[in-house]
């Protein structure tokens, strides 16, 4: 419903004092002062039962007619004017009739009604555009937030995907060490519990800033060095770059350094190398290509998920590059507020 306290207030009397003066129902030279008062007077509660009783009939019946916009304009419209005709003629017959002792003059009355209908229409129109675009407006505002809910609602169920998906593969680690070194096991143990620290502490944000998510990478690869030892390195070329004022979704990287161990082979002689750098408009990950031969289980969940978490959360796509002897991702670089 418009709120149309103002529109009322100020259009009311206006119509209610200029339509006779368009149309010429009153005769204002032979008026005394008393008698021009109470003409306009009248005027203005002609004024008033005809706009209330037509947004009363606009309010009543617009949810009753028919969906098809066109059609239920045309329908008020229709029903507005006939009641604004039959108020306005009947009220102007009665001022008459009192005014002039009983002379009518009908010309004068149906003009007055003719100036009434139009004006009538106009208003309805206006009315009916005003409350169709706010409710246009209100579907839209309704259908983006059904959006951004089942957007956090998608990303929620990403992010909750990251938990045992981490934890799989953390365990895995951690049965290769039991069996090989409890001493490094032992380490591993002390330094997951500081890494999962991360997740929970990050599980709710959308994004972290890239100082956060570097520092966190750090302590994930010592964790994945107790195991692999000098078979994988990791370079950071991140200089001139405001760390602090660059976000990044959490674990991001955490997930590509993943996925370059488990997908390659490598070893003393040859090291899985990975490379973090940062350039105008992505953070690029590479690391070396030696593709495992051996078959890997995997939960599939790890690049596919930052693709559709990148999607829903900002809109933007991560690229792919696969060389002969490479393999590269670049991440969007989302600059913080």
């Amino acid at each position: 419903m418009i709120r149309d306290r103002l529109i009322r207030i100020f259009f009311i009397p206006l119509l209610g004092i200029f339509i006779p003066l368009i149309s010429g129902f009153y005769n204002y030279q032979s008026f005394s002062i008393s008698k021009l008062i109470a003409a306009n007077c009248f005027s203005i509660f002609v004024s008033f039962c005809v706009w209330n009783g037509g947004c009363w009939i606009i309010y009543k019946f617009r949810f009753r007619l028919q969906k098809n916009p066109f059609f239920q304009i045309f329908l008020l419209c229709v029903l507005t004017t006939l009641y604004a005709a039959i108020s306005a003629t009947s009220l102007c017959y009665l001022w008459l009739f009192f005014t002039t002792r009983g002379g009518t003059d009908w010309q004068i009355i149906l003009k007055n009604t003719e100036v009434v209908s139009i004006t009538v229409v106009m208003f309805t129109l206006i009315y009916e555009i005003l409350f169709l675009s706010s409710e246009k407006e209100i579907e839209y505002t309704k259908s983006r937030q059904l959006d951004t809910a089942l957007t956090k609602a998608q990303l929620t169920i990403l992010k909750n995907e990251l938990d045992p998906h981490f934890m799989y593969n953390a365990l895995n680690t951690l049965s290769y060490l039991v069996k090989k070194d409890v001493e490094k096991s032992e380490d591993f143990i002390a330094r997951l519990s500081e890494v999962y620290r991360y997740f929970l502490a990050n599980k709710n944000k959308e994004y972290v800033t890239l100082q956060e998510e570097l520092n966190f990478i750090d302590q994930y690869f010592f964790l994945l060095q107790l195991r692999y030892e000098d078979k994988i390195k990791l370079k950071k070329e991140l200089a001139n770059h405001d760390l602090n004022a660059i976000t990044i979704l959490p674990c991001a990287l955490q997930i590509l350094v993943e996925n370059a161990i488990k997908h390659n082979n490598f070893s003393e002689t040859q090291p899985l190398s990975i490379k973090i750098s940062i350039n105008e408009e992505n953070i690029l990950v590479v690391n070396t290509k030696s593709p495992t031969k051996i078959p890997h289980y995997s939960t599939k969940v790890g690049l596919s998920n930052l693709k559709a978490r990148y999607e829903l959360a900002c809109n933007k796509a991560i690229k792919v590059e696969s060389g002969r002897n490479y393999f590269a991702v670049r991440l969007p670089l989302l600059k913080s507020a």
